[in-house]
């Protein structure tokens, strides 16, 4: 230690012995790594938080939206092929009518 750092330290050396200062000094050396960890722990903590709100999405989109969509093209598909089949039975009338007209 040096003179710098028994200035600073919050005891007096007559009421306490060398463990004090080793714990001192081990403390101020492992106090950034302590904060750097908690930096890196809050960052997981945010990354988990985003994580989980991206899988909420994703499971809104594959139980909810997507089959919504697919339900309405399902439908749309099964309209046009109804009206597809209408307008083919209306072009064999007319075509028949036609034909009969030209025989007739």
């Amino acid at each position: 230690m040096t003179e710098k750092d028994t200035k600073s330290m919050p005891y007096g050396f007559a009421d306490t012995n060398s463990s004090i200062d080793r714990g001192a000094k081990q403390i101020k050396e492992l106090l950034p790594k302590i904060c750097k960890a908690a930096e890196y722990e809050n960052s997981i903590f945010s990354l988990a938080k985003a994580l989980e709100k991206t899988q909420k999405l994703l499971n809104a989109l594959e139980n909810v939206i997507i089959p919504q969509y697919q339900h309405k093209i399902r439908f749309i598909l099964a309209t046009l092929e109804e009206r597809e089949r209408e307008e083919f039975a209306k072009l064999k009338k007319v075509k028949a009518k036609m034909e009969s007209r030209d025989n007739g």
